[in-house]
């Protein structure tokens, strides 16, 4: 019986120079390195330092950056390690809309619908509260 293929990790900053085209170089190495049929795999930690710095260091919009984001996610060979892809598609999408107010929320939704939770203690007043959980402040003091 033959060997499975590795799994393929790929870093931040391959899609970042995929997405940015900041540097035409670095753009066609990471190319070659996404646009394959093999599968290439991502963790959240990639996707959020992704819009990190997309925004802090290219001044990207929040919206434009979503929209990049699903653009990658919509290739058939990228997946994500830690959650299920449609779910993040569906959180980033929502954070695209402005539904979400940003991606880290966007991820904490989908590991939250993932794991199909009731409740989220928050302080942050923009988070979702329309998909099917309670978001609490805590005891007040």
């Amino acid at each position: 019986m033959a060997d499975a293929e590795p799994t393929t990790f790929v870093d931040a900053n391959v899609v970042i120079a995929y997405l940015s085209a900041h540097d035409p170089d670095l753009m066609a190495r990471a190319q070659s390195i996404i646009e394959v049929d093999a599968l290439r795999v991502l963790s959240v930690t990639v996707l959020l330092e992704t819009a990190w710095v997309l925004d802090r260091t290219y001044r990207y919009r929040a919206r434009d950056i979503a929209a990049a984001i699903l653009g990658f996610l919509s290739r058939a060979n990228v997946m994500i390690a830690e959650l299920p892809k449609d779910t993040v598609v569906a959180m980033v999408g929502r954070w695209h809309e402005g539904r979400i107010g940003s991606i880290g929320d966007a991820m904490i939704a989908a590991s939250m619908a993932t794991s199909r939770a009731e409740l989220i203690y928050s302080f942050d007043r923009r988070f979702p509260r329309d998909l099917g959980w309670e978001v609490h402040a805590g005891p007040m003091a």
